[in-house]
């Protein structure tokens, strides 16, 4: 009985946050990172992905009018921060980008990292110290952790900053000795590669997985920034909890290998 009115208290809630945003509107212009499958890249010259469905499903469902741009991460950032765009998507959470963002308080999926190697030539690795000395290319722009961010400061480490695509091809050409990626992106780009059987990831986790969050800009015009992300934050949590968030990964991760 009592469970049963909570969820009723939540329907509620959802109900009256979403009916305040259900008007005529100028349309959000969110933005994410191009040319990052499964989460989000252009098919037939529209956005799609992973992260893409979500946030156009969370729209339908709270009557939000939206538009969304693909773009390379570090003009996402930058649009952000100046208030180009009114939010961006997915994110993780950094000091540093709460400085200029507001972060919805569900995440629209968790990242586990990895480092993939030739087969072959895997090596062990422990922590961080392992990777002293070695060349590891990574996304433009992407935040791995503080201890990636220090290694290569101190020049302990060698970071190779590019697409991924290009990432892979320097990794089977032998001119860096390992690629650190979201596990999901790399399974589908080797496969969009036909490097399948040929790059295999290191046991351990570069990190514990992480959650990336959509968004909103300090410096956004929208009003009324702290409604609209309790309305995204409600509808999300419910996307969890009926199961269409599942359901949106599925259809994707299951063609990722």
């Amino acid at each position: 009985m009592i469970r049963s009115v909570k969820h009723l208290l939540f329907i509620f809630a959802f109900l009256f946050f979403s009916i305040s945003y259900i008007y005529a509107q100028e349309p959000l212009d969110f933005v994410t990172m191009a040319d990052f499958p499964p989460y989000s890249y252009l098919e037939n010259g529209k956005p799609t992905g992973i992260d893409v469905d979500i946030i156009y499903e969370m729209a339908h469902r709270g009557g939000l009018k939206i538009k969304i741009e693909l773009l390379p991460w570090k003009r996402v950032m930058h649009y952000t921060e100046h208030g180009r765009a009114d939010g961006a998507f997915a994110a993780f959470k950094s000091p540093e980008r709460e400085k200029f963002a507001y972060y919805v308080h569900t995440p629209l999926h968790k990242s586990t990292y990895n480092i993939f190697v030739k087969k072959d030539k895997e090596f062990q690795f422990d922590n961080i110290q392992d990777l002293y000395g070695k060349r590891i290319g990574k996304n433009l722009g992407f935040h791995i952790s503080s201890e990636f961010e220090q290694a290569e400061k101190e020049r302990k480490i060698f970071i190779l900053e590019a697409t991924m695509e290009l990432n892979f091809k320097r990794l089977v050409h032998d001119r860096i000795d390992g690629v650190v990626g979201n596990i999901n992106e790399v399974w589908m780009t080797i496969k969009e590669l036909n490097l399948s059987g040929q790059i295999v990831p290191l046991p351990k986790a570069v990190r514990e997985p992480r959650g990336a969050y959509l968004v909103i800009s300090k410096h956004s015009e929208t009003e009324d920034k702290e409604k609209l992300i309790q309305t995204i934050s409600n509808i999300l949590r419910g996307m969890e909890e009926d199961g269409t968030i599942d359901r949106i990964n599925s259809t994707y991760l299951q063609k990722k290998r």
